[in-house]
Formats: C-alpha cells, structure tokens, sequence
C-alpha cells in the first residue's frame, strides 16, 4: 500500500505505536520508496514501562524501545534521508511528569520530538462506560473538509472519532474516494455545521475534538 501511494506521488504519514515494528517490516517499509517528505511517528504514551504500560494497553515497553531504535538504525544502514522518524507523546494526567525526561531521551535519537495537548476525551474513554461530561460544540469542525476515515473493509465514515463506523458514508470497494467525499450524506453535514447545527449530529454535538 505504501510502494502504492509513492507511485501515485502521494506523501505518507504512518502513525504508529511500535508494536509490531520490527526489523522485517522496518525493512519493508523503509524499501518501499518513502523519502524526506513522508513520516512515520511513534505514539508512544510513557517513558516508563510502568506509565507507558498502563496507559497503551497490551504494549510491550522493552520491544516498542528496541524497535524504534531498529527503524532509526535500519534508515542510517540504507543511507536514506527518509522517512522523517518523530516520536509523539500526548499530554494525560497519567503521565505529565515524565514529559521531561522523555523529550530528553529522544531528542538525540529521532528528527523530531512532539509533546502534544491532551487527547480526546471522547476518544480516551470510548467503550470504557464512563460519561465524561463534554462541552456542548460551538465551532466546525476542520476534519469534515480536510480528511476521510477508511476502514480496513473499505467502509468510509465521518471522522477518526467514529470508532466503530456507525455513520458510514459508502464503501470505496463500490465507489471511488471522489464519489464518498462529494457525496450528499457528507455535504449535508458539512452543511449543518456550517449553520452550526451540532446537536442534530450525535457524534459532533458533544465533540471536543
């Protein structure tokens, strides 16, 4: 899919936590044509196994480590000036006193170093039963025109807060990017929040993204 992209002339940006990230694939990937203008970020939640751990559920602190530190010696050994490798951590309660020494870790081994806001509490808490009580939406939101959720079946859906699809728009194996992104379903509700109609939408009325 990456050596696909590139052909089209397309930039990627890979997010992931690492996990599966190993020399293999690390070796996969990095042949597949990416260059300087593509990324590939690590989330990666705690700078302790016991933080990281906690918070990143089913993570293997020890193997994420190892194999960022793979990927980044597998590009040196290739001698390319590509993928840019960051590293990104988001702030949470869990973990803000080890912002400090995880910028400091990193920053000697990546190209970059992020430490971000605090993450969606919509999406934190997705299917943990709680309720977190949401402040009520008053902007639009910039991912209705900026970006497409696609799911491994190729069902499409509203934004990256729709976890479980449920406010699918098609299905790019019967129709093209072109036809979902224009397609009524998603301009009328471009067009309700433009008229900042939130809470005739489930899913935006109580965003905070």
């Amino acid at each position: 899919m990456i050596a696909y992209t590139k052909r089209k002339g397309l930039r990627i940006h890979l997010v992931t936590n690492g996990t599966c990230l190993d020399v293999p694939r690390g070796e996969a990937i990095l042949r597949s044509g990416l260059d300087s203008g593509d990324r590939v970020i690590f989330s990666v939640l705690g700078f302790s196994k016991e933080v990281h751990e906690a918070i990143m559920r089913g993570v293997d602190h020890h193997k994420v480590m190892a194999n960022i530190h793979g990927f980044v010696a597998l590009r040196k050994k290739f001698g390319l000036n590509g993928p840019v490798i960051e590293t990104v951590f988001l702030n949470m309660p869990e973990n803000l006193a080890e912002r400090r020494p995880f910028l400091a870790y990193w920053r000697p081994v990546v190209d970059h170093v992020r430490s971000e806001g605090a993450i969606s509490r919509q999406f934190a808490e997705f299917n943990s039963g709680q309720k977190p009580p949401l402040p009520v939406r008053k902007r639009t939101c910039a991912y209705l025109w900026d970006r497409l959720l696609v799911f491994w079946n190729g069902d499409a859906a509203i934004c990256i807060a729709d976890l479980d699809g449920t406010h699918r728009l098609g299905n790019l194996q019967q129709q093209s990017i072109r036809e979902i992104w224009s397609c009524d379903n998603l301009m009328a509700i471009r067009q309700m929040h433009r008229e900042r109609r939130f809470q005739e939408l489930p899913l935006c009325g109580n965003c905070d993204w």
